[in-house]
């Protein structure tokens, strides 16, 4: 159950990153943008889709967890 949950928070945390890298790019398409303004919202759209990577990571890591625990569980009810 605490798996299920942490993996809803970082489900939840990456949807919110991926909206805001595509608010990001959408802004910075923006033609009328001055070029140190561009700049800082390139950066900030890198910095947001870096934390969405470790955020998948870290669900897939969950994820593979509660299945490799799920399988120890199984294997030893069958086993008993």
């Amino acid at each position: 159950m605490i798996h299920k949950l942490r993996v809803q928070a970082l489900q939840a945390q990456l949807a919110l990153r991926n909206f805001v890298c595509a608010s990001l790019a959408k802004e910075f398409e923006v033609e009328s943008l001055p070029v140190k303004q561009r700049a800082a919202l390139a950066h900030h759209w890198d910095d947001t889709l870096k934390e969405s990577h470790v955020l998948q990571l870290m669900i897939d890591l969950l994820e593979g967890q509660e299945k490799e625990e799920r399988g120890c569980a199984e294997s030893l009810i069958s086993n008993a």
